[in-house]
């Protein structure tokens, strides 16, 4: 749930971005977005949603939205280049 998400976020020092979708049940992404980003405002936010495409300006809290159905392959891009990582370190495996 969204509640138990931001109980786990507000406790773990080593988040580092969040993926969360627009639509869930209790409150939207745009709400949890907005209070993980005050917690800690570095944090990179892609959010997936099933609607129509929107953009990082109208929802000040994400960095990237994504269309549910994509790769992997294309979250793991967005996430590398909001996190700063090289693409060519980046294998999508575990190391």
């Amino acid at each position: 749930t969204p509640q138990e998400g931001l109980e786990f976020f507000a406790t773990k020092t080593f988040v580092d971005a969040v993926v969360l979708d627009y639509r869930m049940p209790e409150m939207d992404g745009d709400e949890v977005a907005a209070y993980m980003k005050r917690i800690k405002p570095e944090i990179v936010i892609v959010m997936f949603s099933g609607d129509v495409v929107a953009s990082t300006q109208d929802h000040p809290s994400i960095d990237a939205f994504m269309i549910k159905g994509e790769s992997p392959s294309r979250l793991l891009g967005a996430l590398d280049r909001l996190l700063g990582i090289p693409e060519s370190n980046s294998s999508g495996a575990a190391s």
